[in-house]
This record gives C-alpha cells, sequence and structure tokens, in this order.
C-alpha cells in the first residue's frame, strides 16, 4: 500500500548521492529506535525491507522480528538454525545466537548504508558460506577506498555500525540516528555520537517531506 521505490531497485541503478544515502539511513535508524524501544528487533534490515517514498523512508517485513519475539523458547536460532539475509546479517546472528538485540539491527543497516554509497556490499563473496564467514572475522572494505568523495567522518560512522564486537557498535539505534544527522560535524568523541566541542554543525540540507522523519509497516 505504499506507492514509492524498493531501495534495493534504487541502488541497481547505481550509488546514491551522499547526503540522500544519510538521510536514507539516518530515516530508518529512527524507525528502528522506535521499534527496538516497543522491544521488537527487527532481524532482516536489507534494502529489500526498506521503501523510499517521496523523501519519506518505510521500513517494513517485520514478519521475522514477530516470530521470533512470539515465543523465543521457539525460535529457530535456538535449534542452530539461522534466519536473516547472510550478507546483511551481524556477526552474533551468523553465529546463530539467540539472544540478538538491537546492535545486530545497527549492523545491517550499517552494511546498507555502506551499499548505498559505495554500489557494492561490505563483504562479498562466491556463495552465502564465503560471505558469513567474512562477516565473521574480516574487516569490511575501506568505503573511501571505493568512492573516495565520502566525507572520513562518515567512514568512522560505518566503523563503528560495523564493529565485530556489538559492545564497540552504537548503543542505540537512535544514537546512531543521531550521529548520521551530524554528518560533517567533525572529529567524533569518545561517545562517538556528538562533535567535538567548538565545531560547528554543519547539518545536512534535508528536502521537504510529506510525513515524519521515519515510519515501520507491517
Amino acid at each position: 500500500f505504499i506507492d514509492g521505490d524498493v531501495l534495493s531497485d534504487v541502488i541497481a541503478r547505481g550509488p546514491l548521492s551522499i547526503p540522500e544515502a544519510l538521510r536514507i539511513a539516518r530515516q530508518a535508524a529512527s524507525a528502528l529506535g522506535h521499534a527496538h524501544r516497543h522491544g521488537v528487533i527487527h532481524r532482516d534490515i536489507k534494502p529489500g525491507n526498506m521503501i523510499l517514498e517521496e523523501g519519506h523512508t518505510w521500513v517494513t517485513d517485520f514478519g521475522i522480528a514477530r516470530a521470533m519475539a512470539a515465543d523465543d523458547s521457539a525460535t529457530v536460532t535456538s535449534t542452530g538454525v539461522t534466519i536473516g539475509t547472510p550478507a546483511y546479517m551481524s556477526p552474533e546472528q551468523a553465529m546463530g545466537q539467540a539472544d540478538l538485540d538491537g546492535r545486530s539491527d545497527i549492523y545491517s543497516l550499517g552494511c546498507v548504508l555502506f551499499e548505498m554509497l559505495a554500489g557494492k556490499m561490505p563483504f562479498e563473496g562466491p556463495d552465502i558460506q564465503s560471505v558469513m564467514n567474512k562477516q565473521l572475522v574480516e574487516s569490511p572494505r575501506r568505503i573511501r577506498d571505493l568512492r573516495p568523495d565520502v566525507p572520513e567522518r562518515v567512514e568512522q560512522l560505518l566503523d563503528i555500525a560495523l564493529a565485530k564486537r556489538r559492545e564497540d557498535r552504537f548503543p542505540s539505534a537512535a544514537e546512531f540516528a543521531e550521529a548520521l544527522s551530524l554528518e560533517g560535524a567533525g572529529a567524533l568523541t569518545p561517545t562517538r555520537t556528538q562533535p567535538v566541542p567548538g565545531e560547528q554543525r554543519k547539518r545536512i540540507r534535508r528536502k521537504p517531506r510529506r510525513a515524519a522523519g521515519a515510519g515501520t509497516s507491517s
């Protein structure tokens, strides 16, 4: 019922502009933050589950999240079977851990942001197993090696979102969204979400949009 473009189709036409990619990631992070505050982890964030409608980003398909949250004692992950899309899975999800939290969605959204900017995934391979193995043991490719015009601070944000250990990622999707809204604000502080004191906040110019900043749908 959403009259818009699926993000995977948009990416297939080529990398997005830096402001557009950051806007989409920021809105998606805000939507995820709302879901996480209500105890729902998506577990399958990918471009195919995000729809763009006139400047508004919808995060869709919470089917896996609902099925797994409905009865954690009977989740498929508890039997050693992993659910999700390998190219966007966090390391803990690829290992089939059952105690996933919102930081797994943050990792997946980091993969989506990388793909929007580079037109390529941070991890690629000839088959699913090789991609999942890279998620576990290899560092992602440097975004600025693939696209030199990406600001250094955005590369830092991706490094944090794609950290192997979830403890090293943004603690919440809301903080990831805030960090994305401050692109161009200068070096990151130890908290990694605010600009260094005294640095000028140079916000991204936003286009007017019909709806609120983020949305979710079933």
